[in-house]
């Protein structure tokens, strides 16, 4: 499968898919629009909830329907889901384990008929063979798409909030690199940064958030605000990080001052050669530039 089909339209929000499945489920259509619309962000929450209940009944193909039929799913293992086909085998593959999944949306940016939200997830499940369950959690951003007076999910990015337990399988991205972006709303942002990283300046990095802004790293929890994205970024560049290489792949301008991009990214740590995939929520100041308003990445030892 070609990484372009996996990142071509890195835009936002959601939930977290690790699905259950079963053989049996009762026949049910997904929540429809009241006669008298809901606020959207009312509406989007209806869907979470009804996403959680059902994927707890380990009713895979009524989960599927609050997808896009062209929906991508991209893992923190690095497993990539590309459309409902691919999405509902996935749940369904994961039933034996018996999951139970918790969500919590920390928060919700509508844009006309695009909403981008983040949060973060937790599934409990026992692999098979195993004698005790697990727990494995981590962080979420996600795209819904309105058409027909419907919200779906259309792209779902998801991280480990802590490094991944010994034996935890990593897939990695594709070996085939897809074309780069020629342009992007948020190119500058994205420039600045791998620059100003590769020559040590933490701080000068930093500075292409908000005030407010909310990130996720690879294997970590939520960072709220400036100040702890600089700590971040200056630790990670005292510990030898080097050689960043950031490859856009796609970007919207999402209208009212917001825009996204996303793509891939390879980088050498002090543990070896790393690669993932990134979304950036970018949000246009008062003097027409952008800065990074809300930023997720996964990341999964490099394949040599």
């Amino acid at each position: 499968m070609k990484l372009r089909l996996l990142l071509a339209v890195f835009v936002v929000v959601g939930l977290a898919a690790c699905g259950g499945g079963a053989d049996t489920e009762t026949a049910a259509p997904a929540p429809a629009e009241t006669a008298a619309p809901m606020d959207d962000d009312a509406a989007l929450e209806e869907r979470t909830e009804y996403y959680v209940t059902h994927y707890n009944m380990h009713h895979p193909s009524m989960v599927v329907e609050l997808y896009t039929d062209d929906a991508v799913v991209l893992e923190a293992d690095g497993s990539v889901h590309d459309g409902k086909a691919a999405i509902l085998a996935a749940m369904e593959a994961d039933v034996a384990g018996s999951p139970t999944l918790t969500v919590d949306t920390a928060d919700r940016v509508i844009v006309g008929d695009a909403a981008v939200a983040r949060g973060t997830f937790s599934v409990e499940m026992t692999p098979e063979g195993a004698a005790e369950p697990m727990t494995v959690s981590g962080n979420f951003m996600t795209l819904h798409q309105r058409a027909a007076g419907e919200w779906k999910i259309h792209r779902l990015i998801t991280n480990f909030d802590s490094e991944p337990a010994p034996g935890t399988e990593m897939t990695g991205l594709p070996a085939e690199a897809p074309p780069e972006l020629a342009d992007s709303p948020l190119a500058a942002v994205r420039e600045y940064y791998q620059t100003h990283f590769n020559m040590g300046h933490g701080s000068m990095v930093a500075s292409m958030f908000e005030e407010d802004a909310a990130v996720a790293f690879a294997n970590q929890p939520w960072m709220e605000g400036r100040a702890a994205v600089e700590a971040h970024l200056n630790a990670e560049v005292e510990a030898g990080a080097t050689g960043l290489v950031i490859h856009p792949v796609g970007a919207e301008d999402l209208g009212e001052g917001w825009a996204i991009e996303g793509g891939w990214f390879e980088i050498n740590t002090a543990g070896g050669m790393v690669n993932g995939t990134y979304m950036v929520l970018g949000r246009q100041q008062d003097d027409g530039a952008y800065r990074i308003h809300w930023s997720l990445a996964n990341g999964h030892p490099a394949t040599p």
